[in-house]
């Protein structure tokens, strides 16, 4: 039976906005002591962004029965990008979550596609 659903939002809202500062990596060094010699791996630095949280809460059917469903989706927001000024301080509060909600079909499509690529690999092993 193939599955029909009917979803209805309850909830849609933001929940949350933090700031998270650049970080500017660090390149791959060692350190040897004797005969031991300690290797850290590079990292790549990351710029300084906004994560916006939204909830959103649905009822979901499905032939008849029906369930609460309630996803928390984490967005990052780099600045300069979706039409946020360069700076933090110069973004106001309700244009970074605007500029993210703009983001969320994107977000999820791109996760649906994930979601069936996981699938067909599950299946695939299955029948292996």
């Amino acid at each position: 039976m193939e599955h029909s659903y009917d979803i209805k939002i309850t909830g849609y809202g933001e929940g949350a906005l933090r700031y998270v500062p650049a970080n500017p990596g660090r390149p791959e060094t060692s350190d040897t002591q004797g005969k031991v010699t300690v290797v850290n791996t590079a990292r790549p630095g990351t710029p300084a962004f906004f994560e916006v949280e939204h909830w959103i809460n649905a009822t979901v059917t499905n032939h008849g029965a029906t369930s609460a469903l309630t996803l928390c989706l984490k967005t990052p927001l780099p600045f300069g990008q979706a039409g946020l000024p360069d700076a933090p301080r110069d973004v106001r509060y309700a244009q970074a979550e605007d500029a993210s909600a703009k983001g969320l079909p994107q977000m999820l499509r791109q996760l649906a596609d994930c979601v069936e690529t996981a699938n067909a690999e599950a299946d695939a092993r299955q029948s292996a």
